[in-house]
């Protein structure tokens, strides 16, 4: 009996979470890179940037192109929206917040969802891509959260916990 590969969210949830997440936000700091400098900023294994550049290039995440003999990766800008789940209402997830999305399995991302729900937290991450961008301080994001500054940056330390290589745009 033959099986075939999962279509839909499921091929790209995996996409969305630890060093593939991390890959995709340095992807979308940065425009175009090579595989070996993910290896060197990101300090993944090189055999391990390319099995994950190979999956998210197999999802449409990411696409390769050969400049001369180099070859470069970027991340189009895309916008997924999860809706109607079990938890949440609507999240929208991007290349430059979705090491916020994956905070939600971390100490302060698991706090903060108990205590103020998973709408608050798919706002949190929303919020955080004009936070990454330099639009939005943490005071900001707590106001329009309804939340302390306390919080926002608990959570915001979890994201830096996750991907704690400072990408310069």
């Amino acid at each position: 009996m033959k099986t075939e590969a999962p279509v839909g969210m499921e091929r790209l949830l995996p996409a969305f979470h630890g060093q593939s997440a991390r890959i995709l936000a340095y992807l979308a700091a940065r425009g175009s890179t090579t595989p070996e400098d993910i290896t060197k900023e990101l300090g993944i294994p090189r055999s391990t940037v390319y099995k994950l550049l190979t999956q998210l290039v197999a999802t449409g995440l990411a696409h390769k192109r050969k400049v001369g003999k180099t070859e470069k990766v970027s991340v189009p800008d895309f916008v997924f929206y999860i809706k109607n789940t079990a938890y949440i209402g609507e999240m929208k997830v991007t290349p430059r917040n979705v090491i916020a999305f994956d905070a939600a399995h971390t100490p302060a991302g698991k706090m903060f969802i108990g205590k103020h729900g998973q709408d608050a937290f798919a706002k949190f991450v929303e919020l955080y891509d004009n936070y990454e961008r330099g639009n939005l301080t943490a005071q900001l994001m707590a106001r329009d959260l309804g939340v302390t500054r306390y919080e926002v940056e608990l959570l915001l330390t979890d994201v830096r916990s996750i991907d704690p290589v400072e990408i310069k745009v």
